[in-house]
């Protein structure tokens, strides 16, 4: 009875062990692409709106900056996260509105910081999640913060690099949604503004 025993707690031991086993660092590769925020179906095409936006460089928040977590067995990283964010970000405002090239040409002016971002994963299903915190300025004032938290889960199939430089990526468009339609309002609402 006191064998089977032990050999039944070493056969845990042996399995935790494994289970906790992760291989070496994966760095994952990811491309800034443009997104735009969503309109209602058959409308009229979104006009340019005239207004300077500046974008700032990205401040990286995160403890560590190049970790984004591990799945299964699988540690994953990557080196230029906020120039990733900051090259799409300006890609999807671009479309929308003009970009100045200093903060003192925006009337529009957008202060990005990393706070989050990562992959995970319970039991068969992988998530990925990016938050980023956007303070504003308006015509040289303060106009508040707001923190958009981006997210994506799937079934992990493979468990490849493919698989979860996507979630990353539909993450970040999630979140890049919710800043462009509050960037868009924003914007709006300073040319709207202007004296005729």
């Amino acid at each position: 009875m006191r064998l089977e025993t032990g050999i039944s707690v070493a056969c845990v031991v042996v399995a935790l062990s494994f289970a906790g086993c992760a291989g070496p660092t994966t760095e994952l590769k990811v491309q800034p692409r443009a997104v735009a925020a969503p309109v209602a179906p058959h409308a009229a095409p979104v006009p340019i709106l005239p207004v300077q936006v500046y974008v700032a460089a990205v401040q990286d928040l995160r403890l560590d900056a190049e970790s984004l977590g591990q799945v299964g067995n699988r540690t994953f990283a990557a080196h230029s996260v906020p120039q990733w964010i900051e090259a799409a970000l300006r890609a999807s405002l671009r479309q929308r509105m003009t970009l100045a090239e200093t903060p003192a040409a925006g009337e529009l002016v957008l202060q990005p910081s990393l706070r989050k971002c990562y992959v995970s994963n319970v039991d068969v299903t992988k998530a990925a999640v990016v938050v980023v915190e956007v303070a504003f300025q308006h015509l040289g004032k303060p106009a508040g913060s707001r923190v958009y938290r981006g997210r994506h889960t799937s079934m992990n199939w493979w468990n490849s690099d493919a698989e979860l430089t996507q979630a990353l990526q539909l993450a970040f468009d999630d979140c890049l949604v919710q800043i462009l339609r509050d960037v868009d309002a924003r914007a709006q609402l300073i040319a709207s503004t202007r004296q005729p």
